[in-house]
């Protein structure tokens, strides 16, 4: 589903659920196709204990309260709510969100 999104903007990208990577020739992506922690976290997602299925990576949207958002390492803002560090496009917003740093130029996930 996330991948239709490519060609939609960021926007509409980050509101499904989805990652959308800055620098990938605009790519958007599902953070359900994490194998395992590592491989979701170098995706800017979340690996996280979901009730019905067991640990899955799951996009940093769906999380919804403050303290557990910055806890796992996303960025919280209160217009967006939690959202992925990879969407943090300047050093001082990356810098500005505990669980982000900025390395390369661009926005990762403090590991």
């Amino acid at each position: 589903m996330c991948a239709t999104y490519s060609k939609k903007g960021k926007r509409k990208c980050i509101n499904a659920g989805c990652n959308y990577d800055f620098t990938a020739n605009d790519k958007c992506w599902s953070c359900n196709e994490g194998k395992d922690k590592q491989e979701c976290n170098s995706m800017s997602c979340v690996w996280k204990k979901v009730n019905t299925y067991g640990n899955m990576c799951t996009p940093c949207a769906a999380i919804t309260e403050r303290f557990k958002c910055r806890k796992v390492g996303c960025a919280y803002s209160k217009n967006k709510g939690c959202t992925s560090c990879v969407t943090k496009t300047k050093e001082k917003k990356c810098n500005k969100h505990k669980g982000c740093q900025w390395s390369e130029g661009k926005c990762f996930m403090d590991a």
